[in-house]
């Protein structure tokens, strides 16, 4: 999701051929429920790009420059992260070969990515399903860190009892989130595997255990759980910003106003409601 810009990203992908996968781009701004559900032909407010392109099923994250794809390779089993240009102006190219780099990972998952363009990282979760089987290997259930700039990774959490679901990042604040879906067997099991995990952008520690959810009676909310809960979506959603260049003026009592900030800007990324901000006094003043 771009709010800003009102669009909507998606990954179609052909299981049988490939060729026919393509990301998509919905126009939010422009849309109206009737052609947002329509199908891809016919659809005025679809953009198609990346077409035969896609090396397989996976999650997206976008940045300022580009569309990220964490994905397994539906043909070949292989799993990546894969980079191409947010413009459309380009293929994706595969940043980080994760059967490459790790040998007994041939049947992997990426199954999260999210981009940090502040610290040059991008993030994403693997786990190893034997792709089929559902043969686990819970030490290659991590959370990895791809620096853009030196080209290297580091792996920052590993060994999970359930497989990582999906990742977010709050650039505002500096923080990611992922959550942990099914255990170790590929099955829900009512002990603590769903889980969701938070840590520090840019930071190598590993992240900490954030929320589990009652997995039998009622849960914070106040429902009633059975047993079998899955933590799967995550998104984060960004509050809105206020710009302010360092600014000062002088005044003198009974004078005309004099602006103190010309370029402040207030903006929401998640949303196009905003309508006003306000603006106190908190320090500086006396009796009277």
């Amino acid at each position: 999701l771009d709010p800003a810009h009102h669009h909507l990203y998606f990954n179609q992908f052909d299981v049988t051929t490939g060729t026919n996968s393509y990301v998509g781009r919905l126009d939010l701004a422009t849309s109206t429920n009737s052609n947002v559900h329509a199908s891809g032909g016919g659809n005025p407010a679809l953009q198609t790009f990346y077409a035969g392109q896609i090396p397989g099923q996976g999650s997206i994250a976008i940045d300022g420059t580009n569309v990220y794809l964490g994905a397994i390779n539906g043909l070949t089993g292989n799993a990546g992260v894969y980079a191409a240009p947010r413009d459309g102006n380009g293929s994706f190219a595969e940043i980080v070969a994760v059967s490459t780099n790790d040998t007994t990972f041939t049947n992997g998952f990426v199954s999260g990515v999210a981009s940090d363009p502040q610290d040059h990282l991008i993030y994403y979760l693997t786990f190893n399903a034997g792709y089929v089987n559902f043969n686990f290997n819970l030490a290659q259930n991590a959370l990895w860190a791809y620096d853009t700039v030196s080209h290297t990774r580091r792996k920052i959490g590993s060994g999970y009892p359930g497989y990582p679901n999906n990742l977010a990042v709050d650039l505002s604040n500096g923080r990611y989130y992922f959550t942990l879906g099914r255990d170790g067997t590929g099955n829900l099991n009512a002990t603590n595997y769903q889980a969701i995990y938070a840590g520090t952008l840019g930071a190598t520690n590993a992240p900490t255990l954030l929320y589990t959810p009652a997995l039998s009676g009622l849960d914070a909310a106040g429902q009633f759980n059975s047993g079998a809960v899955a933590l799967q979506g995550i998104y984060v959603q960004a509050p809105p910003k206020l710009n302010l260049m360092a600014n000062s003026a002088g005044y003198l009592p009974f004078s005309a106003p004099v602006v103190l900030a010309p370029g402040l800007a207030v903006s929401d990324p998640s949303s196009s409601l905003l309508v006003g901000a306000t603006v106190a006094i908190t320090g500086g003043v006396f009796a009277g």
